[in-house]
């Protein structure tokens, strides 16, 4: 259950920060409570793991210690931005660099971000992983291009660029991984872990050099 909340928070403070009509405040507000909430989900969530163990909400969902670890991090990380974000964006307005519109959509888009971050963190499945960290670049890309000045729209189209071919190779690496017997049903980490030991070594090294530079160009390692 409270998987099912912290992904449907984003999702309404998202939606909700589209319906707001020129009260930069209430964007502030849902920023700061969506994440606060967040945190609380995400507390709850890393306190079951530790006292039960792996919390699952479905067959495609389920969270570990290592997913524990990257939630609370994710939560801790987001509730600063969003701090942040509601002051140096007050700033920008009262500057007049952007208005009540642009900052309506940057929140929209933070929100979206957080969920697809949550979402491939919670996934029990590698290829619903992969599609959510798909979406972290889409949002992504409307963020960098915030501005619309001609650098910050050619910073985005390199982010889209660079990211989405490095998203391939790791997609490409992640099915070689899944080209091994799993016994039928839900392609999940469990499983994945369970057939290793029937991975071909050579296939598998060769989908871990995939998996690595595509991933990892994802997180900024390469180039």
């Amino acid at each position: 259950m409270l998987l099912l909340i912290l992904l449907t928070i984003p999702l309404i403070a998202s939606l909700a920060s589209l319906a707001v009509r020129g009260s930069i405040k209430v964007l502030n507000f849902l920023a700061i409570a969506g994440s606060l909430s967040e945190g609380l989900a995400i507390f709850g969530i890393a306190r079951e793991v530790v006292l039960r163990g792996p919390y699952a909400f479905s067959v495609y969902f389920s969270v570990d210690q290592l997913g524990s670890i990257l939630l609370l991090v994710v939560g801790c990380v987001g509730l600063a931005a969003s701090w942040y974000s509601t002051g140096y964006l007050k700033v920008e307005v009262q500057k007049g660099i952007i208005g009540f519109r642009r900052v309506r959509q940057y929140f929209a888009l933070l929100h979206l971000f957080f969920l697809a971050m949550f979402f491939a963190t919670a996934t029990a499945n590698p290829i619903l992983m992969w599609i959510a960290i798909e979406a972290t670049t889409l949002s992504t890309a409307f963020l960098i291009s915030f501005y619309n000045k001609p650098s910050a729209l050619e910073a985005a189209w390199k982010y889209l660029v660079i990211n989405s071919v490095g998203l391939l190779l790791g997609f490409f690496g992640t099915l070689l991984f899944l080209n091994v017997d799993l016994g039928g049903g839900l392609v999940d980490w469990r499983a994945l872990s369970i057939a290793s030991a029937g991975f071909d070594p050579l296939v598998a090294k060769i989908a871990f050099i995939f998996v690595l530079i595509g991933y990892g160009t994802k997180v900024g390692l390469v180039p």
